[in-house]
């Protein structure tokens, strides 16, 4: 409301941030003050404000010190990033009431789970600019990708199809989706994917959870592969 007692407009917000809900808050390992501490005429340069966060995934980041200008973050806030990469920090409760997670809000009718693999690597890349794995890295060095259920594969063994024979023994070889990845190198990755119930049976998801689980495979071998090249440089750089 305003002085003539008419509201201002209202907006509703449609953007997709990335944000990160902070555990703990600190300049220069010390807590910081109250949010409701006086502000002082121009920003607060705090280069040594750190942010830890409650998923353990995420390492602490240090945060710029015109972040926290305007407001101290406390527990509970979040830490947002914007598409444009700007950063800002914002009040548990506005946050809670403007913003849903993605993936956790509630399915459309009859819709079947999506991957959220392209959410988590767009939301790592705004985060974190340091060497790091990432989802293009895996798919340039996948150099074949083989998808078939394993009912298929022993049926051309075989030279006979697997039919149905009223049990649960062969039956369920045509539930099992399975996603061979060859690497550039010539290393193999088999990833697989099968319903407890036969009804669950979705030919075209069990490929994408075949595929899904075999790139989770071979991300953590990459990420090794990645530290021994970071180790390798600073050793040379430090032996000069």
């Amino acid at each position: 409301m305003n002085e003539t007692g008419v509201e201002m407009p209202r907006y509703l917000s449609h953007k997709k941030v990335w944000a990160l809900e902070i555990e703990n808050c600190t300049i220069n390992g010390e807590a910081p003050p109250p949010p409701d501490t006086p502000m002082d005429d121009g920003p607060r340069p705090h280069p040594g404000f750190t942010l830890t966060f409650r998923d353990k995934g995420y390492a602490p980041r240090k945060i710029k010190p015109n972040v926290v200008s305007r407001y101290y973050p406390q527990p509970g806030d979040f830490f947002v990033v914007y598409d444009d990469g700007y950063e800002s920090i914002s009040p548990r409760a506005p946050f809670i009431e403007g913003y849903t997670e993605i993936g956790t809000e509630p399915p459309a009718p009859s819709a079947k789970p999506v991957s959220h693999m392209e959410e988590t690597e767009r939301r790592s890349a705004a985060l974190y600019k340091a060497p790091r794995v990432s989802l293009d890295d895996i798919k340039a060095n996948i150099r074949y990708r083989f998808d078939f259920k394993a009912g298929d594969a022993i049926g051309a063994v075989l030279s006979h199809k697997v039919e149905a024979d009223g049990s649960s023994s062969m039956d369920s070889t045509r539930l099992l989706s399975i996603c061979l990845l060859v690497t550039q190198n010539g290393f193999t990755i088999i990833g697989k994917s099968a319903p407890a119930s036969p009804e669950n049976f979705d030919a075209e998801y069990g490929k994408q959870l075949a595929y899904e689980d075999a790139v989770k495979q071979l991300w953590p071998l990459m990420g090794y592969a990645l530290r021994e090249r970071l180790h390798e440089a600073k050793d040379q750089k430090a032996a000069g």
